[in-house]
């Protein structure tokens, strides 16, 4: 009795199934349902066996996707950490390039106060020697006028 139950109710399925599909032919969903259907059917037809090779083909779909999804990580942790890498570098050269124009900068500063220091001493050994000019111009003035005196002696 339970038996002759079982196979009628596999044909109801089969039926219900094969309607489904017939009757709504362009509607994905529908032939989903009326696939789902023929799987419940064929692993309650082959029993444990079928049910095991699912279950198997179904554990391995689970690890790929587990795999491709630890792929994608670890892609997503390596592009952040080149990433990082970038902007470490990008700082690291805008830092360079600042500490590279304050001292150019402080270069340029020394140079200047070198040059002027160099004016100064100039500007002072130039007063020195007018300084000096204007003595031995006095010293000449003084020589002549004495020569002038000493030739006005004579006569």
């Amino acid at each position: 009795m339970l038996r002759e139950w079982r196979e009628e109710r596999r044909k109801k399925e089969i039926g219900i199934g094969i309607a489904v599909g017939v009757l709504s032919w362009d509607e994905e969903w529908v032939m989903m349902l009326s696939y789902v259907l023929v799987m419940m059917i064929i692993i309650k037809g082959y029993g444990e066996r079928i049910g095991g090779y699912i279950d198997e083909e179904c554990r391995k779909e689970i690890e790929r996707k587990w795999e491709r999804w630890e792929e994608k990580k670890k892609k997503e942790e390596e592009e952040g950490v080149r990433e990082e890498l970038e902007l470490w570098r990008k700082e690291n050269r805008e830092r360079i390039e600042g500490m590279k124009e304050r001292m150019e900068e402080k270069i340029r500063e020394k140079i200047r106060e070198e040059v002027r220091k160099k004016l100064e001493q100039i500007e002072k050994i130039e007063g020195r020697l007018e300084l000096e000019e204007e003595e031995i111009g006095e010293i000449e003035f003084m020589k002549e006028e004495r020569e002038g005196i000493e030739e006005k002696l004579r006569i």
